[in-house]
């Protein structure tokens, strides 16, 4: 069984390895900031992973048949973080994890840049696959962050 009770290792805000190497390292942001998925894919690395699988949400140039040049994103603050958590410990748990990373982003965001990454890391290919698809599906479904197309 998974150590995913622990609080996460921090080195001056750096998620580190587990000292045990059985609790998987989480990392839920939500920010208005560009992500940068290249440091996001680098973060979840670990010895142990022999996969790392990453799905990118990406702002689409047509939104219910219109086109558009961005999308508004808003959150629940407070509770967005709490059930992005939620979900990051119930897939590490699911899936055995070494490292799950989410980062969402608020705010308007245009056409071409990433909304959502979501990186997971483990042993195997399947895993990784399984739990990113569980983490995107669910988010969807369960997170309070709403998307809106700007006014015509």
């Amino acid at each position: 069984m998974l150590g995913i009770a622990r609080p996460l290792e921090h080195n001056n805000g750096v998620m580190s390895e587990p000292p045990d190497k059985t609790s998987p390292r989480i990392e839920i942001r939500i920010q208005i900031e560009p992500i940068d998925v290249a440091a996001e894919y680098a973060a979840a690395a670990s010895p142990h992973s022999g996969g790392r699988c990453v799905f990118a949400g990406c702002v689409r140039p047509d939104e219910n048949g219109r086109t558009i040049d961005h999308l508004d994103y808003e959150h629940y603050a407070g509770m967005a973080e709490k059930e992005l958590r939620l979900l990051a410990v119930e897939a590490c748990r699911r899936y055995e994890l070494h490292a799950l990373r989410l980062v969402h982003r608020v705010g308007p965001i245009p056409v071409g840049e990433e909304a959502v990454v979501i990186v997971t890391a483990h042993g195997h290919r399947a895993a990784t696959f399984d739990s990113a698809r569980f983490m995107i599906e669910e988010l969807k479904r369960k997170v309070p962050i709403w998307k809106a197309a700007p006014a015509e």
